[in-house]
């Protein structure tokens, strides 16, 4: 899989992120959501963003992600497990805004 630029969010909004496995897998067994630090202001917790686990319907894993600091670029990482134990990954860019 690859890396996606989602663009923007602003600090006081809460959104959805997702990536759709459909073209490796039709099912995912399971999926980790990993958030880091990948450039502009600092961030001492990045892994805060995320409000609560993945979610997982079939070949969908969405996750909420709430708050940031505003001029920090982060990656969003995506790790599912697929039903045959093969494990595809996607990373999503954002930048948060005012």
């Amino acid at each position: 899989m690859s890396t996606q630029i989602i663009s923007t969010k602003s600090s006081d909004e809460i959104v959805t992120v997702f990536v759709d496995y459909s073209p490796v897998s039709p099912t995912v067994a399971s999926a980790e959501v990993t958030i880091t630090r990948s450039g502009g202001e600092a961030d001492p917790n990045p892994s805060a963003m995320k409000m609560g686990l993945p979610v997982v319907e079939g070949s969908v894993v969405s996750q909420k992600i709430q708050a940031g600091v505003v001029g920090c670029k982060y990656k969003i990482r995506f790790l599912a497990t697929l039903q045959s134990g093969d494990r595809y990954g996607q990373t999503l860019l954002l930048t948060v805004t005012e």
